[in-house]
C-alpha cells in the first residue's frame, strides 16, 4: 500500500466529507446508526479519520492511495513558521515524498484531488513548503499544471511561495516562472497569476526571468478580463514599485498604451520616467 505522511498545520481540516444523509451535530456525527465525535481524537498510534471529522492541528497524517483512507496520530512536537538551518530531508521524509509523487502520478482522479487539497494546507508551513520546493515533488506539481487539477496546483504553488523566500528561490532554480506562465497562457485561469506575483515581488532574479518572457502585451490584453484585471494590475504595480525592483532592471513597456487602456491607476502614468 502507498502512504503519504505529513504534519497538519491548519487549525482544523475535513479530509473526507460526511455522507449527505448523515446527521451532523456540534459534537458528533451519526450515520446509519453509528455515531462518532465530530472532532478527531488522536492517539499515539495511527487510527482512521472518519468521514466528516475535523482533524486538529499538529498531527501526523497518513493516506492510503489505493483506498483513500486517511489515518492520523499524535506527534511529540510541531515546528511552525521557522526555517531550519539544514533543510535536507531525512530518509523517511524522502520516502514519504517519493510515495506522494507516485500517488500524484498513479492515483485516480478523486485521490489526486483529495491529495492536492491536503498538500495545499500543508505548504502554508514554511518548513514543509521549503522541503517540497527543494524536492522532486515539484516536477509532479508542474505536470499537474497541464491537467484537470491545474487550479488546485496553482493554489499550492501560491501558498508555497507566499512569504517564503527560500522556497521561491528553490522554485526559480527549477524555472518555475516560464512553466507557470506557459500554463497560464494555456488555461487562462487568474489563479496562476498569484504564484507569479509571489516569485516576482522583491526578487530580482524572479523579476528578470519574468521580464525575459516579454509578457507586457498579454498582460495588457488581460486587463480587459474582469476576473484577471485586479491580479494583473497588482503584478504590474509590483514590477514598477522601486522598493521591489532593482535599479538595474529596466521595464521598457508601451506605457502610453497601458495608461490609455487601464487609466491612471499605475504609478508610471503619473511620471515621466520609472
Amino acid at each position: 500500500m502507498l502512504f503519504f505522511k505529513a504534519v497538519m498545520c491548519t487549525q482544523f481540516m475535513v479530509l473526507k466529507e460526511a455522507p449527505q444523509d448523515a446527521l451532523i451535530e456540534e459534537d458528533q456525527i451519526c450515520n446509519e446508526g453509528h455515531c462518532y465525535p465530530s472532532v478527531f481524537e488522536p492517539e499515539q498510534e495511527f487510527k482512521a479519520v472518519l468521514p466528516g471529522q475535523k482533524v486538529p492541528v499538529g498531527l501526523h497524517v497518513q493516506m492510503d492511495f489505493e483506498t483513500g483512507q486517511v489515518m492520523a496520530k499524535q506527534i511529540e512536537t510541531v515546528k511552525i513558521h521557522t526555517v531550519p538551518q539544514d533543510t535536507s530531508l531525512t530518509m523517511q521524509e524522502k520516502a514519504s515524498l517519493e510515495e506522494l509523487i507516485i500517488g500524484l502520478n498513479n492515483g485516480n482522479a478523486t485521490q489526486k484531488q483529495q491529495l492536492l487539497e491536503h498538500v495545499q494546507d500543508l505548504v502554508f508551513d514554511i518548513d514543509i513548503g521549503l522541503a517540497i520546493a527543494k524536492s522532486d515533488m515539484t516536477d509532479a506539481l508542474f505536470m499537474m499544471l497541464e491537467s484537470e487539477f491545474a487550479e488546485t496546483t496553482a493554489r499550492i504553488l501560491s501558498a508555497m511561495t507566499s512569504n517564503n523566500p527560500e522556497a521561491q528561490n528553490a522554485l526559480l532554480d527549477k524555472e518555475a516562472i516560464p512553466i507557470i506562465w506557459k500554463a497560464l497562457l494555456s488555461h487562462g485561469h487568474p489563479g496562476f497569476l498569484s504564484p507569479l506575483s509571489n516569485l516576482v515581488r522583491s526578487n530580482e532574479r524572479g523579476m528578470r526571468q519574468f521580464l525575459d518572457l516579454q509578457p507586457s502585451a498579454q498582460l495588457l490584453k488581460w486587463t480587459g478580463d474582469p476576473l484577471k484585471r485586479k491580479r494583473v494590475l497588482r503584478l504590474v504595480q509590483d514590477i514598477l514599485d522601486p522598493t521591489f525592483r532593482s535599479n538595474t532592471i529596466e521595464v521598457d513597456w508601451a506605457w502610453d498604451e497601458w495608461c490609455q487602456t487601464v487609466g491612471n491607476v499605475l504609478q508610471v502614468c503619473h511620471k515621466d520616467e520609472l
